[in-house]
């Protein structure tokens, strides 16, 4: 049998691998042919299937076989060659953080063949510290062939906004409060916990009159989806009531300066002390009121300030004037 193929493309033929890393060889693309002094019963390949470990030059046996078993062969060169890029399967959407550590998933790929190399070509890695502004990021994947595909996608980092919230104060029971919060960056809502006894909780001044001492905490979203807390401290007194005025002239009525609703606060401390600042009184409790003496001497007329510490921890100091009048 005497074998000879038919060139019609060039003298080394080529073959790409399909996204499933496969080529099948079929005899009719080979062109081949024979002749025989009998008649050629068929004619076909040593070598049909190929996939990715066949890339590269291949040597494949084209056999011909007549009516007695006689073969013929030559042999003829097929060049295998994968040309489809890997496959992004995961790239991140877009990122817009306010921290300052941003994380975000590793992009993924699928290749028609192994040994898939992923690299970090552009931006910043996962878990690190992202400078203010747009990082764009780029991962590239590619394959022992050359080819080659990229996930692109962009982190922005936007700074934290600045919010300032009323100081803690110190309220009667009964009286309210307005609450306040600035904010240095357009704001998208504001919302403050717990709800009791504020009038409007996404409002960014509501009035609070809570019956006991309440922490309140607000949480502020920016157009930019940021979001920042503070809080503040409300501290709830029974009242306090002291008289503006007394006369200790030993005449029964007003020889002592009455502070009404110290009963509720047994570690309460009372300093009062003259125009100069000279302490003329002071007391743990108020069991005892003052009678206008300091070391058993009558105080002069005029006016006199006081201060009264509760004993309530981060409670002002209460203080105020009185006049002593005989």
């Amino acid at each position: 049998v005497r074998s000879r193929r038919q060139r019609q493309m060039c003298i080394r033929d080529r073959a790409y691998l399909n996204p499933d890393g496969e080529f099948s060889l079929d005899i009719d693309a080979v062109n081949a042919s024979a002749t025989d002094n009998c008649s050629v019963d068929s004619i076909y390949l040593e070598e049909t299937d190929f996939a990715c470990a066949h890339i590269g030059i291949n040597y494949v046996s084209v056999f011909a076989i007549d009516e007695n078993g006689n073969i013929g062969t030559i042999s003829i060169e097929l060049e295998i060659l994968d040309t489809i890029p890997p496959i992004i399967t995961y790239c991140p959407a877009d990122i817009v953080s306010c921290d300052s550590i941003i994380d975000y998933d590793t992009p993924t790929a699928l290749d028609n063949c192994s040994n898939l190399n992923s690299l970090l070509t552009a931006g910043v890695e996962s878990g690190v510290r992202f400078d203010i502004g747009l990082t764009e990021i780029q991962f590239s994947f590619s394959d022992t062939s050359g080819n080659s595909t990229t996930c692109d996608f962009s982190v922005k980092r936007i700074s934290s906004p600045e919010i300032t919230v009323s100081r803690d104060t110190t309220i009667f029971n009964g009286s309210a409060i307005g609450l306040t919060v600035q904010v240095d960056s357009a704001v998208d809502s504001y919302y403050w916990t717990p709800e009791d006894y504020l009038d409007d909780p996404s409002s960014n001044n509501p009035d609070a009159s809570p019956i006991e001492t309440t922490t309140y905490r607000v949480v502020v979203t920016t157009n930019d989806g940021c979001e920042m807390e503070d809080s503040v401290n409300i501290i709830v007194l029974n009242e306090v009531v002291v008289y503006n005025a007394f006369s200790p002239n030993n005449d029964g009525q007003n020889d002592y300066l009455e502070i009404n609703g110290l009963d509720y606060y047994p570690d309460a401390n009372v300093l009062i002390v003259n125009r100069a600042g000279a302490k003329v009184f002071e007391s743990g409790g108020y069991s005892e009121p003052w009678d206008g003496r300091y070391k058993g001497e009558e105080m002069p007329v005029g006016p006199y300030f006081y201060f009264i510490d509760t004993g309530v921890s981060g409670a002002e100091i209460l203080t105020g004037d009185i006049s002593l009048i005989r």
